[in-house]
């Protein structure tokens, strides 16, 4: 199928969905399966294969797309037990930020690029590498902006329901 059958309807959106809810539900058993020691080769391919698809595949939007979600799972799979409780300050704090904007950017990466490419490209359709720099800056501005003015505030609004 097309890329957009298999990327835009909720369908196809079930597939990240469901490898992210084994991952979740199974965190205890990736201890096991998969060790720490595997988050930076996993890392570096994942970077590899994101910001080079088109030197690993020929068609990116079929083997790239489905080797970053591999690889993905990987980087999380091996992630999800790193103890931070012995780590300097700042890397646990920029752990937890970077935790923190993750759903905003899974909100709004695609309306920011798109307005990036419109913006700096005078709406010239434009891919890869170029649009993914234009637009990394403003996307993780913006998600800060959707954390610091949307969630923050609905999740202060929570705890004095919950307290009450």
């Amino acid at each position: 199928a097309d890329l957009g059958t298999r990327y835009y309807p909720v369908a196809a959106a079930s597939l990240p969905f469901a490898v992210g809810s084994v991952l979740a539900h199974f965190s205890d058993a990736w201890a096991r399966w998969v060790p720490r020691w595997t988050a930076l080769p996993a890392i570096a391919l994942f970077a590899l294969n994101a910001g080079w698809p088109d030197v690993w595949w020929n068609d990116v939007y079929v083997g790239g797309f489905y080797a970053s979600l591999g690889l993905c799972a990987w980087c999380v799979a091996s992630l999800a037990h790193v103890e931070l409780h012995g780590w300097p300050g700042g890397v646990r704090s920029i752990d937890r930020f970077l935790g923190d904007l993750s759903y905003p950017i899974f909100l709004c990466h695609w309306a920011v690029a798109v307005a990036a490419a419109a913006m700096i490209f005078d709406g010239a359709v434009v891919r890869g590498q170029s649009l993914f720099m234009a637009s990394l800056v403003a996307v993780h501005v913006t998600a800060w902006a959707v954390h610091a003015g949307v969630e923050r505030p609905i999740e202060r609004l929570r705890d004095r329901i919950r307290r009450s």
